[in-house]
C-alpha cells in the first residue's frame, strides 16, 4: 500500500533526482536507509518508465484511498489529519489507535495534489492547517495517534517507549519532515492553490523553514535531528527540495527576495554539501550517511 503512495508522488521524486544529477544512477543504492520506511526506488523506477496500468488507470483508486484516511470531523483536533494506513497501529486494551506521521502524510498530499481530484486544494488545506495547528515551538512536529472517531489525541500512548511500543513524543527526523511539508505546500500553489492561504500562515511556515536552518551544519548537510546527529543523504535531498520550495514561496508569494536568497544559498549548500561529503570518489558511489567527522556509513552493495 505504501508503494501506491510512493507511486503517486514518484514524479516529484524524479524530478528531485534530476536536479540532483549525479545522484539518479546511483539513488536505488543509497536512499532506503530511513527509520520508518524503505523506499524501493527500482520498482518505482519500473512503474514509471514503462507507465504500467497500475499507475495509469488506477489513479483515481490511489486518490480516493488518500483521501479515504484523512478525519474529516470539523470539531475534533484530528480534523484534516492524514493515517498512514485504514488499519489501526496500536492497541491499548481495547482501544485501537490510528497513527499520523506528518512526513508520509506530506508526501501522499504530493501526489494527491499531482492528481485531476476536483477537492486536492481543499484536502490538502485541511493537511496543511492540521500540521500548523500541532506546530511545536521549535518548528517540529510530532508523531500524532488517534481513535477512530478523531478523539483521544495523543502523542504519548500508554505505555509508550517500553516493551516494543511506540516512542514518546517521537518525530522520525525534523529535517525531512519539515521539508517535505514546504514541498508539498510549494506544489500546492503550482496546482492553482489559494496565495492568500498561504500568506495567513507566513509565520508558521517560516517558523517550519527555520528548523530546517537551524539543523545545517558548516558541511553544508542538515542534521535528521537536533538529538540524531546523523547526515542522510535521503534527508538532505529532500531537504534540498523543501529549501528551494520556501525560496519559491518567498519569492513569489512573500514578495521577499531577500529572504528567498537566504533560502536559495541555504539549498545551494546542501547540494555542495550532497556533492562532497556524500559522495565517495573512491567507489564513484554515493554514501547512505555522514555519521560524524571522517566517519561515514557506506552502500553495502
Amino acid at each position: 500500500t505504501l508503494v501506491g503512495i510512493e507511486a503517486a508522488v514518484f514524479p516529484t521524486y524524479q524530478a528531485l533526482l534530476d536536479t540532483l544529477n549525479q545522484v539518479d544512477a546511483n539513488f536505488a543504492d543509497v536512499a532506503g536507509y530511513k527509520g520508518t520506511v524503505v523506499y524501493k526506488y527500482e520498482t518505482l523506477k519500473e512503474l514509471y518508465d514503462y507507465n504500467l496500468p497500475h499507475l495509469d488507470n488506477n489513479t483515481s483508486t490511489l486518490v480516493d484511498w488518500i483521501v479515504g484516511l484523512q478525519y474529516e470531523d470539523a470539531g475534533q483536533a484530528s480534523y484534516g489529519a492524514i493515517k498512514i494506513h485504514h488499519d489501526p497501529g496500536l492497541y491499548i486494551g481495547n482501544d485501537a489507535y490510528w497513527h499520523i506521521s506528518p512526513y508520509h502524510a506530506s508526501l501522499a498530499v504530493v501526489g494527491l495534489l499531482r492528481s485531476s481530484a476536483n477537492d486536492k486544494l481543499q484536502k490538502s488545506e485541511l493537511w496543511f492547517d492540521w500540521y500548523l495547528n500541532h506546530l511545536n515551538a521549535n518548528g517540529t512536529v510530532y508523531d500524532h495517534w488517534y481513535l477512530a472517531d478523531g478523539s483521544g489525541e495523543t502523542t504519548a500512548p500508554i505505555g509508550c517507549g517500553t516493551g516494543g511500543q511506540p516512542a514518546c513524543d517521537w518525530e522520525d527526523a525534523t529535517d525531512s519532515n519539515a521539508a517535505t511539508f514546504l514541498g508539498a505546500l510549494w506544489t500546492y500553489y503550482q496546482e492553482g492553490g489559494d496565495a492568500n492561504f498561504i500568506t495567513d500562515r507566513k509565520t508558521q511556515i517560516e517558523t517550519v523553514a527555520a528548523a530546517i536552518l537551524n539543523l545545517q551544519q558548516p558541511d553544508g548537510l542538515t542534521w535528521a535531528k537536533s538529538s540524531y546527529p546523523v547526515q542522510f543523504l535521503m534527508d538532505n535531498s529532500e531537504v534540498y527540495w523543501g529549501l528551494q520550495a520556501i525560496a519559491e514561496l518567498e519569492q513569489t508569494v512573500f514578495n521577499a527576495p531577500a529572504a528567498a536568497q537566504l533560502y536559495t544559498n541555504a539549498a545551494s549548500g546542501v547540494m555542495a554539501g550532497i556533492n562532497t561529503e556524500l559522495f565517495n570518489v573512491n567507489t564513484g558511489l554515493y554514501r547512505v550517511a555522514k555519521l560524524g567527522p571522517n566517519s561515514y556509513q557506506e552502500v553495502d552493495l
